[in-house]
């Protein structure tokens, strides 16, 4: 997911992309901002949530995490927008799911290496 996609979520979520929400996004690592976005949506299932701006903001900078089964589904749309790219560039060779459902990403040099470092260390836009 690239950061027009993640602005387009946004707006989708209601959430308006303002000076402080460009300053989130420019600030923040994409894993945080995924996580944080994983879980506005698994908060605002029914739609009711009254805040969604600030809701998002807490959760980034508070780091929060979403349910369990949202942050499966979090890594895996990672997973398919990170990977490619990745991979093409020579940085990742395979990738797979760890017994506690994490998703690992094997590298020549490193072995296997969680998704989210693996973001964090060489996202891509």
């Amino acid at each position: 997911m690239d950061s027009h996609q993640i602005e387009s979520n946004l707006e989708q979520l209601g959430i308006p992309l303002n000076s402080t929400i460009i300053k989130l996004l420019e600030t923040y690592p994409q894993a945080t901002i995924f996580a944080a976005l994983a879980a506005l949506e698994s908060a605002n299932i029914t739609g009711n949530l009254k805040n969604p701006a600030g809701f998002f903001v807490s959760a980034v900078k508070n780091g929060w995490q979403p349910h369990p089964k949202s942050q499966q589904q979090t890594e895996l749309e990672l997973l398919k927008a990170w990977f490619p790219q990745a991979k093409a560039a020579g940085m990742a060779v395979a990738s797979m799911q760890s017994d506690d459902g994490s998703i690992l990403i094997l590298t020549d040099e490193d072995g296997w290496i969680p998704l989210v470092q693996m973001v964090e260390q060489s996202p891509f836009a």
